[in-house]
């Protein structure tokens, strides 16, 4: 058990060494940033030199458990940040300042918007190049937070804190209001909209410990 715990934290380490230094050196390949709002974002964030900072304590939170000395600061420096594997693609997670994280990358709620955001979007170009509409481009802007029940008419528990995810589509092109309306109502059918707003069933279990061989 030793081993594996030495093993879990030396790769721990190289992986935010790795992903700090790139803040400085840049041998890791970045796609160009996006077009509009997301793409004037970004190129202010990285202009900031923010970046910097947090690859920095990437850096120094990832040496002191590569030598396995002072492991509980090196973790308490790089906070909440998460390396996420999904398939061939690598995220990362982290969660805001305020909360004890370092900001370093989306939160959790973050990435639930981004899914929500991404399906809506891609539901409604789907949609509207399959009907050859002239719908150039879609801007989907979402909001999280937590409401009293007794505030939303439209809900059916009045009791208690709901959740509330606000949604903003701005669709652009020479739509007729009849299509716009059409994509509008598009939206809400996306497959992880429809996920959100049904009955979820989470089964959370131990994963299985593999047998030595």
């Amino acid at each position: 058990m030793k081993v594996v715990t030495i093993i879990a934290r030396v790769l721990l380490g190289l992986i935010f060494v790795v992903f700090g230094s790139n803040a400085f050196l840049h041998f890791l390949p970045m796609p160009p940033l996006p077009q509009g709002v997301a793409g004037e974002y970004l190129h202010a964030f990285f202009a900031s030199g923010y970046v910097h900072a947090i690859g920095g304590l990437q850096v120094i939170g990832g040496l002191l458990l590569l030598i396995g000395r002072f492991v509980p600061l090196g973790l308490t420096i790089l906070g909440f940040l998460q390396e996420v594997v999904s398939g061939r693609h690598t995220l990362r997670a982290d969660e805001p300042v305020n909360v004890g994280g370092n900001d370093a990358a989306p939160g959790p709620y973050d990435y639930l918007l981004i899914a929500l955001g991404v399906c809506t979007s891609m539901t409604v170009g789907l949609y509207a190049r399959r009907k050859q509409w002239p719908l150039e481009n879609i801007i989907v802007s979402l909001r999280h937070s937590r409401i009293h029940a007794k505030d939303c008419e439209e809900c059916e528990t009045k009791e208690g804190m709901l959740d509330r995810i606000d949604t903003e589509i701005e669709l652009t092109g020479t739509l007729t209001a009849e299509q716009h309306a059409k994509l509008m109502e598009i939206a809400a059918k996306c497959p992880v909209h429809r996920t959100l707003k049904s009955e979820i069933n989470i089964r959370l279990q131990a994963a299985e410990k593999s047998s030595a061989p």
